[in-house]
This record gives structure tokens, C-alpha cells and sequence, in this order.
């Protein structure tokens, strides 16, 4: 059987992560976490996504008060243009 700390590692968290709770409890919240490597990548490419430094894209927030044509395109088309706004 494995330790808490061998599951963890095992897991993707840092050595000095400190879980809280029982010993099930703590298994059960490494069982039930995205590992800490995984959920770094996909938010490091949601933000590269967002500020437009993924290779050919348009960022698809921008400072304006309505979506922008590129949050349109990206959605499939022009939100307002499917309500009958023009």
C-alpha cells in the first residue's frame, strides 16, 4: 500500500503540499483532483488563447464594452445578427 505523500507525487503535487483531513479524506482529494501539471498547461493555453499568442489566433477578449468580432467568429457567428439586432 501507498503513502499520502507517495500518492501525491505520484499525482503531479509539489512535495511540501500539505492535504487537510483525514487520511481517506486526503486520498479522496487526490483521487478526485486534476494533477497539478495538467491544470497549469490548460491555464497557460486558456490564457494564451485569451490574450491571442497562440499561433494564428486573434485574442478573443479585448477592451469594449459588446463582444467583438472575433468572440463573434469564435461563437460561430455574430451573437447580435441571431437575436434579429442588426
Amino acid at each position: 500500500r501507498m503513502c499520502l505523500e507517495d500518492c501525491a507525487l505520484l499525482q503531479g503535487f509539489p512535495s511540501d503540499w500539505r492535504f487537510s483531513g483525514a487520511v481517506y479524506q486526503a486520498l479522496g482529494q487526490i483521487g478526485n483532483s486534476v494533477c497539478p501539471p495538467v491544470a497549469y498547461a490548460v491555464a497557460r493555453q486558456v490564457r494564451r488563447a485569451l490574450e491571442g499568442t497562440v499561433s494564428g489566433a486573434r485574442p478573443l477578449r479585448q477592451a469594449q464594452d459588446r463582444p467583438s468580432e472575433a468572440t463573434d467568429s469564435a461563437l460561430g457567428g455574430s451573437e447580435r445578427s441571431k437575436r434579429g439586432v442588426l
